[in-house]
């Protein structure tokens, strides 16, 4: 409903802050379902252990969407 205001208003960049605030969300939500993880703490041990390495950039869409498995469908 924000990012709708912000929109309607011609604010663009508050607009895409939200929507992209959104979509990462989701994006966590799906993966935590997924490998019922409970806590954001869980999350994070589950990435780090997947990704060998620690994550530094944890709003990442594409390391997110690459979690889901949604990317193919992204990029067509």
């Amino acid at each position: 409903m924000d990012a709708k205001t912000l929109q309607d208003g011609k604010r663009w960049r508050g607009a895409m802050y939200l929507l992209g605030y959104a979509v990462e969300c989701s994006l966590k939500t799906k993966i935590m379902e997924r490998y019922d993880l409970f806590t954001l703490d869980e999350f994070e041990d589950y990435l780090n252990s997947k990704m060998q390495r620690p994550i530094k950039d944890w709003h990442s869409l594409q390391l997110l969407m690459n979690q889901t498995k949604g990317e193919p469908r992204m990029t067509r």
